[in-house]
């Protein structure tokens, strides 16, 4: 849990917030805190596949915050920011895309990371597909 809290923090420096976050104890639960208030993070995550073109990842951040996600986890692969040995492109760098937002059985958000494809964890979940303006698909997957 610690480690997805940090990813989380980590994402809010990345994208220049320039806001008082830390994390604060509520009972048995840690709450995000942003500027003096709690903060829910509806987060969502780009698809390993995705984050190829400035514009696909423009119109998906869009969609996402047209659909109530505010926060989003971004892959940033190293084979497009040097596509050439030493030859360097950053315009895929700190643009965020998001497709698809993770929540348990109890509809409270599951933060996932995957690496080449795979969801490492195990359990029951539902993939919320966003288009424009509206959740546009539901999936439930159990493990």
């Amino acid at each position: 849990m610690n480690k997805i809290v940090l990813s989380f923090l980590a994402l809010l420096c990345c994208i220049n917030i320039q806001a008082g976050v830390k994390l604060q104890k509520q009972g048995s639960a840690t709450q995000l805190v942003v500027n003096d208030k709690p903060m829910l993070l509806l987060a969502g995550e780009l698809s390993n596949s995705a984050a190829t073109s400035p514009a696909v990842i423009r119109k998906a951040l869009k969609q996402m915050k047209n659909s109530g996600v505010n926060s989003v986890f971004v892959p940033a692969y190293w084979e497009f920011v040097e596509p050439n040995e030493g030859k360097y492109e950053f315009a895929l760098v700190g643009i965020g895309y998001v497709d698809q937002v993770e929540v348990d059985k109890n509809g409270k958000l599951q933060f996932i990371r995957r690496d080449n494809g795979d969801q490492d964890h195990q359990g029951r979940h539902a993939r919320i597909s966003c288009g424009d303006n509206k959740i546009l698909h539901i999936k439930l997957y159990e493990y």
